[in-house]
Formats: C-alpha cells, sequence, structure tokens
C-alpha cells in the first residue's frame, strides 16, 4: 500500500502534472464553496426543491449541449487554451454575480445566467482533463492519476463546503462567493502556468483563412470517428455506461440533500456543509486506497464491492432521521463514488489515445442529458413524493451500474 501512496505522490515530481493538480484544486475549492451558498441561498428564500432542481436544471442545459459536441473539438484544438477558456467563464460568472449583489440587482434572472455559465464550463471542463492527463500520464500510472485527482476534486470541495458554512455563517452568501471568485482566479493562473506541447493534430499554426474549412471538415469526421469506435467497441460501452451513471447519482444526489437537510434533518446552512463535506471525505479515503485494493484483489472485485456499498448505503439513508446517522451513511456512500476513478481508469486504458476527448464528452453529454431529465423529475414531483424517497433513483443507478460491470467483465 505504501509503494502505492509513493507511486500517486510522485507523479507530482512532474511539471505540467504539479500545475493541473494545482489548477484543479482551486477550481474545485471554489465550486464548493459557489455550490453550498448558491443551493443554501435557493433553499432558504423558496424552501423547495423544485427551486434548487431548476437552479441546477439551469447549469446543465447548456452542459448537455456543449459537453456532447466537445469531444472533437478538445481532440483538435489546443486543450490548454480550452482550460484557460473554461476557468475564465467560472471567473467571470462568480464576477457577475458578486458585482450584482454589491449594487443590489441580484436577482434570479442573473442567478440563473451565471448558473449557466458554470454548465457551459462544467460541459468542458471534464472531457478536456481526462484528454489532458492521457497526455501527461502514461497508462501504467492511470489508475494513481485518476485516484490523485479525485483525491484533489473532493479535498477541494470538502474545504470548500466546510469553508462555505463558516462564512455564511460569519458574513453572508455574497461574503462566500467573493471566496469563490478568488480561488477561481487562483485556478485560471495556475492553468495560464501549464506547460503544454501542441498535438499534431492541433489546428494552431494554420493559416487563418483555412482554419475554417480545415476544423469544419475535422469536425465532422472526427465526431463520426468517435461513434464508429463506440459501435465496434460494444463492451467499452458497458464499462463507459457505469462510469456515466455513476457521474449521474454523483451530481443529482446533493440537490436533494439541500431540502433533505433542511427539512428532515432540521440542519443550519453550516451543518449542510458539513453534511456535503462528509461525502467528500469518503471519497477521498477511497481515492487513496483504491490503488492498492485493485493491485491486491483486481478490478472486477472491488468495483462490484464499492457499487455494493454504494447502493446499501443509500437503502439506508432513505429512512435516517438523525443528523449523526446522517453523516455517517454519507461518508459512506461518499467512500463508494470513489469508485469512478476505478471505472473511468478501466474507460481509459482501453481507449485509443487519440480518440479519448471525443468518446469521454460524448458520454458526458449523455449523462448531462440525464442529469437533466432527473432535475425535471424532481421539479415534476417535489410537491407529491417526500424528498428521502427520491434518493430511490439512486439506489437504482447503483445496481445498474454493478449490472454494466457484470457486462462488461463477461465481454472483456
Amino acid at each position: 500500500m505504501l509503494s502505492q501512496f509513493k507511486k500517486t505522490f510522485s507523479l507530482l515530481k512532474h511539471p505540467a502534472w504539479r500545475c493541473l493538480v494545482g489548477s484543479a484544486l482551486f477550481s474545485t475549492l471554489s465550486i464548493g464553496i459557489s455550490y453550498i451558498a448558491m443551493s443554501w441561498m435557493m433553499i432558504s428564500i423558496h424552501n423547495s426543491v423544485k427551486y434548487v432542481a431548476f437552479l441546477m436544471l439551469c447549469m446543465w442545459g447548456p452542459s448537455v449541449i456543449v459537453g456532447a459536441m466537445a469531444g472533437p473539438i478538445i481532440d483538435i484544438c489546443n486543450k490548454k487554451n480550452l482550460l484557460i477558456f473554461v476557468r475564465l467563464l467560472r471567473v467571470v460568472g462568480l464576477a457577475i454575480f458578486v458585482v450584482c449583489a454589491a449594487y443590489g440587482s441580484l436577482h434570479m434572472s442573473v442567478i440563473y445566467c451565471v448558473a449557466g455559465l458554470f454548465g457551459i464550463a462544467t460541459g468542458l471542463m471534464s472531457s478536456i482533463i481526462t484528454a489532458l492527463v492521457r497526455e501527461f500520464i502514461d497508462d501504467k500510472h492511470l489508475l494513481n492519476a485518476n485516484s490523485t485527482l479525485d483525491i484533489v476534486y473532493e479535498t477541494g470541495f470538502l474545504f470548500g463546503a466546510g469553508l462555505a458554512g463558516i462564512l455564511m455563517n460569519i458574513t453572508s452568501v455574497v461574503g462566500a462567493m467573493w471566496v469563490a471568485l478568488v480561488c477561481s482566479v487562483f485556478a485560471l493562473l495556475y492553468t495560464f502556468k501549464l506547460p503544454y506541447k501542441l498535438s499534431k493534430e492541433s489546428l494552431d499554426g494554420t493559416d487563418t483563412s483555412k482554419k475554417k474549412d480545415i476544423f469544419i471538415r475535422q469536425f465532422i469526421d472526427s465526431f463520426r470517428e468517435g461513434v464508429s469506435y463506440l459501435l465496434s467497441n460494444k463492451s467499452l460501452c458497458f464499462i463507459y455506461i457505469a462510469q456515466l451513471l455513476i457521474m449521474v447519482e454523483f451530481m443529482t444526489t446533493p440537490v436533494i440533500l439541500a431540502p433533505y437537510a433542511k427539512n428532515i434533518l432540521h440542519a443550519t446552512g453550516a451543518k449542510f456543509g458539513d453534511l456535503e463535506a462528509t461525502l467528500s471525505l469518503g471519497v477521498v479515503l477511497g481515492g487513496l486506497v483504491n490503488p492498492y485494493l485493485v493491485e491486491k484483489f483486481g478490478n472486477k472485485i472491488v468495483l462490484l464491492s464499492e457499487l455494493l456499498l454504494l447502493a446499501v448505503s443509500f437503502v439506508v439513508f432513505i429512512y435516517i432521521k438523525t443528523f449523526v446517522l446522517a453523516v455517517i451513511f454519507y461518508f459512506l456512500i461518499g467512500c463508494g463514488f470513489s469508485v469512478w476513478a476505478i471505472l473511468l481508469t478501466c474507460a481509459q486504458k482501453r481507449t485509443k489515445a487519440n480518440l479519448q476527448g471525443r468518446v469521454m464528452s460524448l458520454f458526458n453529454g449523455i449523462s448531462g442529458l440525464i442529469i437533466l431529465s432527473l432535475y425535471v423529475i424532481v421539479i415534476m414531483l417535489g410537491k407529491y413524493v417526500p424528498i428521502n424517497e427520491m434518493y430511490w433513483f439512486e439506489v437504482l443507478f447503483s445496481i445498474a451500474a454493478m449490472l454494466m460491470v457484470v457486462f462488461w467483465d463477461r465481454r472483456a
């Protein structure tokens, strides 16, 4: 186990990887703060899950559109410049929020527009970083790299969620968003420092007059190639679908948590932040031990065990009424969510590196569409279904992911 830790942290010797990790840390710190602040603001004003779901709908609508089409762009263009664009979008969105708040014009329409900018950034970010990891890291170190990023994401969100609760108690939601803006600026600065060598397929350096025609032609050809590649590798689809299902769970679980914490656990904003932080803590712990577990027991056993833990923890969580038990089982849910890094690594290792961006973005687009549909369902059912009963969706997704892993293992 110690050797796996050494492998994981030895990757930080590489400047490009170090900058990518630093950028991701400050970005997720900002995301953690802004997510908790905006969600609690919505639930405090309206006290209904449908308004939190509508906020997420505004975020995931643009994310679905951008994410589904981003793959060919990512594989063709300069990935560093694309990541800078993504980081800049979050800075602009947060700046709009705090400036409008300062001038007393923070209307709901502004909040929803800011969520839309965040959605565009989210639709691009995951696929860009996945493609960059393939360029920076050898296949034999992919699990360590993905686990590191998973730990960084959740550590950032862990501290961001906790910090948001403290900041909202000391100052206000707007004060928390100012701190989120500062963190986003640091993420942008780290991205500017990222050493990056252009790939052969990049259009940078091409004459401006030729770029448009070349880009359109390559975009169409690349999209077709990505779809054809998946259709000819059906076993690969199973592992990507499993990864997709966990992503859907991860992005829909917090939407239900805000009204659940307020109305069932009777929690404050700070306790809501603490509860979110325990999930991140579970993902961090899982990310630390997963490389060792995979090395000792193999992918299949670890995948199925952690997915089973996820399903069982959600079933128990549905019936919990006390804050202490909620913390314990939300932590276990976080441990189960750490399975995502293993699923992603299995998918990456079996995908051609030059097709990684378009394949990943295609599935991100599909997952975004499912997430979008679930938000609509939550909005429609918010008045009729008890909030804790909505976690049955997550149980079903966990079971479906287990079936995908079994099907993938039989075909592998």
